[in-house]
C-alpha cells in the first residue's frame, strides 16, 4: 500500500495494489482511478512511478545511467585540464618556463598517462558491463596521478569524489534506491527534490501497516526489509505520441532532443528492443491477451534503426506519423504485453483515450487476462465509464478479484481524497460520470422552453 498526505492536490490517498509484499505475489491486480481532470490522479501516478521505480528490475539501469553521467564529467573535466596545460606548456616553451628537459618530460608523461586513462573511462562510458571492481581501479589510477604529481584541481577532485562514491551506493540497494527516487521524483517533477518533500509519502507491505518499508518524509527513508521486496519491470504509458517524437527527434533532418522525463524514454528504449516471444496460460477458458489486442489492429510496432518506429501489418510498413493514434495506442501495449516479467507494474494515464467504444471493451478484456495469468499489475487512470464497466464485467468473468476502483472528490481549496469505492457501489463512480449527460437534460430542458415561448 502507497500512503499519500498532503501533496500537491493531493490530501490523502491510501492506494492498495497487492504488490507490495515480501515474497513474489502470487497473482496481478488492477486499480482503476477515476475523477476530475487536476484531481491528482497524474500526481499520483509519478508518484507509483518514482516510488516502485527505485525498486524495480529497471532500478539497477537508472542508476548506471546516473553513472554514465559522472564518467562524462569526469572526462570533461580531465579534458579540460589537459587542454589548459597543453596552453600553459607552449607558453612555457616559448618563455623557457621549465628551465630543464626532465621537468618537460614530466608534463609529458602526465598527459600521456591521463590520455590512456580517459580511453579506458571512453571503454566504461560504452560499455555497462564493466565490473564495479575494474571501474574503481580505472577512477583511482586517475586519483594518484594527480597525487603522485603534485597535480591540484578542485573540480577532477570532485568528480572522482563523486564518481567513487557513486560505485559505493550502486553496491547496497538501500543506498541505491534512495538515490534512484530522487532522481525519479526530479525528473517527474521538474523540481529539486528538497524543495518538497516536507510531505508523508509512505509505502507499506500488506503484512504490516505499522512499519513503513519507505518513507520520504524520514531521514532513514528505506527499511531493511526492502532488501527482500521483489519488483520486477514498470512502466508508465502516457500518450501514443512519444513515438512521433523520438522519430522526429531522431529523423535526419530534426532537431536532436531528448524526453523531459525519465519514463517516456524508459518506454521508448524498451518498445525499439527486439521483443521476446513468452507462452500464454493454455487454459481454453482463458484467452489470449495477445490474441485479443492482435485481433483489434491486425499488425503490430516494428522499430527500424533508420527509419524509427513504424507500424506493420499485412499491407505493408507504415510510418508512425500516418498511424492513427488508436493503432499506435494498441500497438505499443501489445509490444509491452510480449515482455513483461512477472510481478511488473503497468502504468496507464487514460488509455480508452483514441479508441472506438468496441476497442476500449477488448482492451479491457485484455487488461483483465493478462494480470490473471501473467501477475502483472495494472494501475489505470480513466475517464471513460465504458471502460470501467468492461473491467468491472471481464473481471467478473475471469475470476479476477484483485480489481480496486478509487474515485477522486474534492475535500475543499482545490484539493482531493482518493478514495476507494467498493465494487458494490460503482454506481458511485458512474453517477460522477454522468453528470454531464445531466447537464445536457437542462439544456435540452431550456431549448424547449425557449422554443414554446416563440411559438407562442
Amino acid at each position: 500500500m502507497i500512503k499519500i498526505n498532503k501533496f500537491k492536490v493531493i490530501n490523502k490517498a491510501d492506494i492498495e495494489f497487492g504488490l507490495i509484499n515480501i515474497e513474489k505475489t502470487t497473482k496481478g491486480s488492477i486499480n482503476i482511478i477515476a475523477g476530475n481532470n487536476s484531481s491528482g490522479k497524474t500526481t499520483l501516478s509519478k508518484c507509483l512511478y518514482s516510488v516502485l521505480g527505485s525498486l524495480s528490475n529497471e532500478s539497477y539501469e537508472i542508476y548506471e545511467t546516473e553513472l554514465k553521467r559522472l564518467y562524462y564529467r569526469l572526462d570533461a573535466d580531465i579534458f579540460r585540464f589537459i587542454r589548459s596545460h597543453r596552453k600553459y606548456e607552449k607558453d612555457s616553451q616559448q618563455n623557457n618556463l621549465f628551465g630543464d628537459n626532465d621537468s618537460q618530460k614530466l608534463f609529458d608523461d602526465l598527459i600521456l598517462e591521463l590520455n590512456n586513462l580517459r580511453r579506458e573511462l571512453s571503454k566504461i562510458t560504452h560499455n555497462l558491463d564493466y565490473g564495479t571492481n575494474e571501474i574503481s581501479s580505472v577512477i583511482e589510477k586517475i586519483k594518484d596521478i594527480f597525487q603522485h604529481n603534485n597535480v591540484q584541481d578542485y573540480k577532477i577532485e570532485k568528480s572522482i569524489e563523486n564518481t567513487l562514491n557513486g560505485l559505493k551506493t550502486k553496491e547496497n540497494k538501500i543506498k541505491r534506491s534512495e538515490e534512484i527516487i530522487q532522481m525519479l521524483f526530479n525528473k517527474e517533477f521538474g523540481e529539486t527534490y528538497n524543495d518538497f518533500f516536507n510531505n508523508n509519502i509512505s509505502l507499506f507491505s500488506t503484512k504490516n501497516l505499522n512499519d513503513p518499508l519507505l518513507s520520504l518524509s524520514s531521514s532513514n527513508m528505506y527499511n531493511d526489509s526492502l532488501t527482500d521486496l521483489v519488483i520486477g519491470d514498470i512502466y508508465y504509458f502516457e500518450t501514443p505520441f512519444i513515438l512521433d517524437f523520438f522519430n522526429n527527434c531522431n529523423s535526419p533532418f530534426g532537431r536532436k532532443c531528448e524526453f523531459e522525463t525519465y519514463h517516456q524514454s524508459s518506454l521508448v528504449k524498451k518498445l525499439s528492443q527486439k521483443p521476446f516471444e513468452w507462452q500464454f496460460n493454455t487454459d481454453s477458458r482463458v484467452e489470449n491477451p495477445k490474441k485479443i489486442l492482435s485481433g483489434i489492429i491486425s499488425g503490430n510496432l516494428h522499430f527500424d534503426n533508420k527509419k524509427g518506429f513504424m507500424f506493420k501489418n499485412n499491407q505493408g510498413d507504415f510510418i508512425i506519423k500516418n498511424t492513427a493514434a488508436g493503432v499506435k495506442s494498441i500497438a505499443m501495449l501489445l509490444s509491452l504485453f510480449d515482455d513483461l516479467d512477472d510481478n511488473s507494474f503497468l502504468i496507464m494515464d487514460e488509455p480508452e483515450v483514441h479508441l472506438h467504444p468496441l476497442w476500449q471493451i477488448k482492451l479491457a478484456e485484455a487488461i483483465v487476462v493478462m494480470a490473471k495469468i501473467r501477475k502483472i499489475h495494472f494501475h489505470i487512470n480513466s475517464h471513460s465509464p465504458q471502460f470501467i464497466e468492461a473491467i468491472d464485467t471481464y473481471g467478473n468473468f475471469y475470476d479476477l478479484d484483485n480489481i480496486r476502483y478509487y474515485l477522486a472528490k474534492e475535500n475543499g481549496e482545490n484539493t482531493f481524497n482518493i478514495e476507494e469505492i467498493l465494487q458494490a457501489d460503482l454506481v458511485e463512480i458512474y453517477n460522477h460520470f454522468g453528470d454531464p449527460y445531466d447537464e445536457l437534460d437542462r439544456v435540452r430542458a431550456k431549448t424547449r422552453v425557449k422554443n414554446a415561448t416563440k411559438d407562442d
